[in-house]
């Protein structure tokens, strides 16, 4: 590995560990998601990352880098913990991770792509409103990383007014709490 790598490869370590967001490394890198999932497997094979810190990125389990210019509505991510749940079965439970108000991001629900489940979002604790209800359908999800919590990103395929409004509510008190 030449000089220039080898720095480079520190500075995105560094800014990795700083707390920089995938899409902050590749903005002020310049790279493409590629180039970032490359440059993680580079930090892993030196042993300066591991394999868990590396994959647990976004990059890795979600495709939301590579969509977001394609989505209609932008999916707001959380800073916040707002607790979700499988309706039919309650222990499958996770927190949101991102929002929209067309999809969402969880983590900690076991699901599998194609999958329906029942979702309920506990906004409660934020004083917002009650319980949002609606079927959404899994995208994709990652489930097989030794020692974390699955991840999986759903589309909401049917929702009634009432939650759709408070769903709205939400996602509205979310970006404004990240302003």
């Amino acid at each position: 590995m030449n000089a220039q790598k080898t720095l480079e490869i520190r500075e995105i370590l560094n800014d990795i560990k700083s707390g920089l967001t995938d899409f902050e490394v590749i903005e002020k890198h310049r790279l493409s998601c590629e180039e970032l999932k490359q440059a993680l497997r580079e930090l892993v094979n030196t042993r300066l990352l591991t394999p868990r810190e590396a994959f647990l990125r976004s990059i890795f389990y979600d495709q939301t880098l590579e969509t977001e210019r394609r989505r209609a509505v932008p999916r707001e991510p959380l800073l916040l913990l707002i607790p979700v749940y499988d309706m039919k079965s309650p222990e499958n439970a996770g927190l949101l991770t991102d929002v929209s108000e067309i999809g969402c991001g969880v983590r900690g629900i076991s699901a599998n792509p194609g999958q329906r489940l029942r979702l309920a979002i506990d906004s409660k604790e934020l004083s917002l409103s009650e319980l949002i209800v609606f079927d959404a359908l899994c995208c994709w999800s990652v489930t097989n990383v030794p020692d974390a919590e699955p991840v999986a990103g759903f589309e909401i395929i049917n929702i009634g007014e009432s939650d759709k409004q408070r769903l709205k509510d939400l996602v509205r008190f979310i970006t404004f709490s990240s302003e």
